[in-house]
This record gives structure tokens, C-alpha cells and sequence, in this order.
């Protein structure tokens, strides 16, 4: 398996953490993504692959390029043999790149055909024509530049309210940041597309699943201590939420890999 990322020129890096690239094969045809609490787009540089909606059903088929926006709940893709670049934006970076509300992309994955139409033929095809994957980060470093709709910034309210997840409550951040409830979850949902109270649900959520890592022999409660839940049921309820399982369910499926669940 080939893994390699880049970091974006200025001022692309202002809104993007960073590129990455995966190819290889892997030895399960699908796997479970969880909520990571970021925005990637993505490139295909092989064939198509297929997503299922949440009841197992064939949802969609992902050919080109697409954006995946703050995932709320968990998602299966199917995957033998992975080609992808992907970008991976700082929390309210993506909105300086579309230049419209997040909310539009609804909480999923959205095929970029749908937006930006011919580009996305364009830009796969130019990439494509590139053998070395540096070449390609710095030609797509060029041509992301060139789309930027906004101003090329973070929302300064959002990005100091999300410094603040780890020690207040909502009300307590709207307090500190001067707005009203109703303006921050505004705020939140144009430049993430999520809800200041559900985004800050799966921050938590990400610290007690990283905590776990690769370990299969935890000490549960502990781990939703540490991670800041009020008690255990709270823990029990995110965890069913964000992945579909009991953590003790999830500790018998955990194959250390972070936010994926190999199925098959």
C-alpha cells in the first residue's frame, strides 16, 4: 500500500491541512468509514466504486470526484483495490473553496459532477496524465488555487468556538464569543455544514475512539471518563450513534485502524 501527502502552497495551505494519496489493495472488499468530524474531497484515479446508505441498501456510485462533508453517521464503501488523492480541509476551509453554504452539501457525500460539472472531467483527465504523484499534488495545488471563491481565511468565530469544545458548553461558548445560540448554530451550519452541538459530539466521540487506538483490552469506562462523558450511558449512546455498535462491540471488531471497519 502506497501512502503519501503533500502540503498545499499559499494560499491554498490557508484553507487545506494537507493532500494525500492511497494505492493498493486491500484484503476486504468493504468497509465502514466512521464520523471524523472533517471535510475531504476526493479523486478517483481508477474505477468506480459503490457506497451503501445506512440499511445496507446500494446507495451511489462514486466515479470522479467527490466531497465527503461532516459525517454524522457511519458509511460502507466498497473497495478491493484503492487509487485516490484527496484533500483534506481545516475545519471551516472547504467554504472558501465552493463559495456557497455547506449546508447544501447535506451532511454526505456529494458527487462533484452535480457542481462542478465539466471541471471535474478536466481536472481527473489532467491528473491522469501525470505519472509521478508529486507532479500531480503540485498540478493540483495550481488548479484548487484557481477555484477559490472567498476570501482565502477561516471563520474566526467558528475556528475560536471550536478551541473552545474541549472545556465549555455551547451556551457557555456563545457567552465567550458574544453570539446568541440560534447566530452560532447559524455560523456553524454555513461554513460546516453541521450544528455546533453535534460537531462537538463527534469531537468527543474521535478522543475516546482514538484513545482506544489498536487496543482490544480496555478499560471502557475509563476511556468515557477520560474522553469527558458525563456517564456511561452518554458514551453508549455516541458510540451506537457514530458506529453502530456498543464500544464493547466495537472492541471485538476493532482491527486498529481508526475510523475504519473492515466488514469482509
Amino acid at each position: 500500500m502506497i501512502y503519501e501527502t503533500y502540503i498545499p502552497s499559499y494560499p491554498l495551505s490557508e484553507i487545506v491541512d494537507y493532500f494525500w494519496y492511497v494505492n493498493g489493495v486491500v484484503n476486504h472488499s468493504r468497509e465502514k468509514i466512521l464520523p471524523a468530524g472533517n471535510q475531504e474531497l476526493m479523486i478517483n484515479l481508477s474505477d468506480s466504486f459503490k457506497m451503501e446508505d445506512y440499511s445496507g441498501e446500494f446507495d451511489k456510485e462514486c466515479r470522479k470526484m467527490w466531497f465527503s462533508s461532516i459525517l454524522t453517521r457511519p458509511i460502507i464503501i466498497h473497495t478491493s483495490v484503492t487509487n485516490v488523492i484527496g484533500i483534506s480541509f481545516k475545519n471551516t476551509g472547504a467554504y472558501s473553496l465552493f463559495g456557497f453554504p455547506l449546508t447544501e452539501f447535506n451532511n454526505y457525500v456529494t458527487d462533484l459532477e452535480n457542481v462542478w460539472n465539466n471541471k471535474v472531467t478536466e481536472i481527473r483527465d489532467r491528473l491522469l496524465e501525470l505519472e509521478s504523484i508529486h507532479s500531480k499534488f503540485k498540478l493540483l495545488d495550481r488548479l484548487l488555487t484557481n477555484e477559490i471563491k472567498n476570501e482565502v481565511s477561516l471563520n474566526g468565530s467558528v475556528e475560536f468556538a471550536i478551541g473552545l469544545m474541549g472545556e465549555y458548553t455551547i451556551t457557555e461558548i456563545c457567552q465567550k464569543v458574544g453570539f446568541t445560540n440560534k447566530h452560532l448554530n447559524y455560523l456553524f451550519k454555513k461554513h460546516m455544514g453541521i450544528s455546533p452541538n453535534k460537531y462537538r459530539r463527534i469531537r468527543q466521540f474521535q478522543k475516546s475512539i482514538n484513545m482506544i487506538g489498536s487496543d482490544t483490552n480496555v478499560d471502557l469506562q475509563e476511556i468515557a471518563f477520560e474522553s469527558g462523558y458525563f456517564d456511561q450511558s452518554h458514551f453508549i449512546r455516541d458510540f451506537k450513534e457514530f458506529t453502530d455498535f456498543t464500544p464493547t462491540e466495537y472492541l471485538k471488531k476493532n482491527k486498529g485502524y481508526v475510523n475504519f471497519i473492515p466488514i469482509e
